[in-house]
């Protein structure tokens, strides 16, 4: 501070062999190594620059450059850049890791350059006026690794209340905004993606972008509260005409559906690991869509097949079918898929689907899970627990009035699960309160009485 009381600040270079910084309930020590400190001015600025760094953090060294502005008139600034094979954010920072655990604590790579705009002294609840970051080749790595081309964060006026370690989070209120091109993870890939995070006293809120040609139609929000107890995640989200294919791709998935599909999720969980927020787990989940395409598979044959032998389970005829979208990406290797890509040139028309599910403390039911052919219809009921890892579906190809024709139960352990006989119609009699009589003429249990409704016999049929 002394060095600034000069009238004008001689330009003067260092050689420095290691020094040390650390930005109080914020950043612990890090330390810059065998590099050249400059320090000057002109007649509007003064200027610090570190040119030609090593920054040191446990285990990690990365090149780094900074230069420190103060503008009269203007607020102070800092600009960066660093470039690095590793490092880990949680070993930086001081404050107390209790929100969103285990984000921070990962490796990140890549080429970092930035812009943090500081707050004027007056402003004392500020820690930021504005802040920009840029970085190519980057990589995240945790338990699974994420990347991107390029990746791009800006955010304007961060600010908080309190002056425990605490509260720099939990009273936090800042606007982010978050790009990312060619992104890549696992399970999902985009070739470009926009985050909009907005956070309030804490509370934040992620706003997805999909400008991928899949998703223009979404509207919604994730919204996480880190600092109740125990903390809870809301999901109220909506995609309209999602391209089937291009979801598909998107999780690394084949094409084995084709056509459009309107989604809505309307989900809420708390918890700190991955067992309490799977329980905890409730609200709705529903996928509907016309005129879709099957691709591997003519559903219509196998079910003609299936009626004069019954040599496979009934259960593989809609699995994968039934559960949607999301169940093809879940169960890609399993034997349903196999199943499905058996004839890369069969198909199926599939006039009307339906996957509407209703979540309780873990519990997944069926409320309206069909779809229909042109000549069949097949329909699901049950559910599956995640607390317990146990499903009980009864899967039924249905008649006209909505009874299953055919019906096989799957229970048990989701992992290694029983599967009944398949029972024909005229096995299931019984006394009944809602009952209609089916094709057979004989009465018969409804099944399904959701919105999926049965394909129509051709006009030669009718006659």
């Amino acid at each position: 501070q002394k060095l600034k009381e000069f009238r004008k600040v001689p330009e003067m270079d260092f050689a420095i062999h290691e020094v040390a910084a650390s930005i109080d309930s914020l950043l612990d020590y890090v330390r810059l190594r065998e590099g050249n400190f400059k320090m000057y001015e002109d007649e509007q600025a003064f200027f610090l620059d570190f040119i030609d760094f090593t920054l040191l953090t446990d285990g990690t060294s990365s090149d780094a450059e900074f230069r420190y502005i103060e503008e009269i008139g203007k607020r102070d600034s800092m600009t960066f850049a660093l470039k690095t094979e590793g490092i880990n954010p949680s070993q930086l920072l001081s404050f107390e890791k209790d929100s969103l655990p285990g984000l921070a604590d990962a490796w990140l790579s890549g080429n970092y350059r930035g812009t943090i705009v500081l707050p004027f002294d007056q402003e004392g609840t500020k820690l930021i006026h504005r802040a920009d970051l840029m970085v190519d080749d980057f990589f995240y790595i945790a338990e699974d690794t994420i990347s991107a081309g390029m990746f791009k964060y800006q955010t304007e006026n961060i600010s908080y209340e309190g002056e425990t370690k605490k509260a720099v989070l939990a009273t936090l209120d800042a606007r982010n905004d978050f790009f990312f091109k060619d992104l890549k993870s696992p399970f999902f890939q985009s070739d470009s993606l926009g985050l909009q995070v907005d956070i309030t006293n804490g509370i934040v809120g992620i706003t997805p972008h999909f400008y991928d040609r899949f998703a223009k139609g979404e509207t919604g929000t994730i919204k996480l509260f880190p600092y109740e107890e125990p903390p809870r995640v809301e999901l109220d989200y909506a995609i309209g005409n999602l391209p089937l294919e291009d979801f598909l791709e998107t999780f690394n998935s084949e094409e084995l559906l084709k056509g459009t599909v309107d989604i809505k999720l309307d989900l809420d969980a708390n918890g700190l690991d991955l067992e309490s927020i799977t329980s905890s787990l409730a609200g709705t989940i529903y996928v509907v869509g016309d005129s879709l395409m099957l691709q591997g598979l003519n559903l219509d044959e196998v079910i003609r097949d299936f009626q004069r032998s019954q040599s496979f389970n009934l259960v593989d005829i809609g699995a994968v079918v039934l559960t949607g979208p999301a169940g093809i990406v879940y169960s890609k290797g399993s034997s349903y898929v196999s199943l499905l890509t058996a004839d890369k040139n069969d198909s199926t028309q599939i006039s009307k689907f339906s996957s509407k599910w209703s979540l309780d403390t873990g519990k997944i039911k069926a409320d309206d899970v069909a779809f229909a052919t042109l000549k069949n219809r097949v329909a699901a009921q049950g559910w599956l627990d995640m607390k317990t890892d146990s499903l009980d579906f009864s899967i039924g190809i249905l008649n006209d009035k909505g009874c299953a024709i055919y019906n096989q139960r799957i229970f048990g352990s989701a992992g290694e699960p029983e599967y009944s006989k398949v029972k024909f119609l005229k096995t299931l009699l019984a006394p009944v309160t809602n009952v209609v009589k089916g094709a057979l003429g004989v009465k018969c249990d409804v099944f399904y009485d959701g919105i999926v409704t049965h394909p129509e016999k051709p006009e030669k049929e009718r006659k």
